[in-house]
Formats: C-alpha cells, structure tokens, sequence
C-alpha cells in the first residue's frame, strides 16, 4: 500500500517536476505530452487492475491517483479546464480496470 502511495506521487508529482525542470523547452514539452496523454492514464489503469485484487481495502486508489493527476496538471503544468476532463478519463480508467480485474478474480475463484 504505501509503495502504491509512493508510485502515485512518483508518477504524477515528481517526474513532471524533473521533466520541467532538468530537459530543453522543446524536448520537455513533447516529453510531458507523451506522459500526459500516455503514461498516467495507462499507470492509472494499472493501478486500478491491481487494486481489484482486494477491493474492500484499495478501493481508494484509483480515487488518488486521478487525484493526483489533476493536481499535478492544475499546478505543476497550470492546463485550465481540460484537467478535469483528462482526471475524470483517468478516474474512469482506473475504477473500470479495478472492477474488470475484480470480476476476473471472482470468476476465476468461483470456477476453482
């Protein structure tokens, strides 16, 4: 659990920090493209598949990690309005990944 914190704050807080700070304008702006349109989404998904191998106790997680991507787009790379529309397709992501994995596991355990 806490080295999902720890990922969730990795992704989404430091390596937009570091990309702003430490690569070129041109190069940092297609980099945080790719790991706005790409990466977080995707890590969002992942975390909402692992997180629905125990759903009572993690069900917050995907809840965070759009959380956080908000958080990092409204104040790290200060994007307006479309922030609540790219967490919102994050947030979905992750709950729908998190159910789907729930559902493979039960069927899974139902059948063995």
């Amino acid at each position: 659990m806490f080295l999902s914190i720890l990922a969730i704050v990795l992704i989404f807080i430091i390596v937009p920090i570091f990309i702003i700070n430490f690569i070129s304008a041109d190069a940092s702006f297609a980099v945080l493209l790719i790991l706005l349109y790409l990466v977080n989404p995707s890590f969002a998904a992942i975390l909402g598949f692992l997180s629905g191998n125990n759903i009572k106790k993690l069900w917050w997680i995907p809840l965070l990690a759009a959380g956080m991507y908000l958080l990092s787009m409204l104040l790290i790379l200060k994007v307006d309005e479309t922030a609540f529309i790219f967490s919102g397709v994050a947030l979905i992501l992750g709950l729908f990944s998190m159910l789907l994995s729930h559902y493979i596991k039960y069927n899974r355990d139902r059948k063995g």
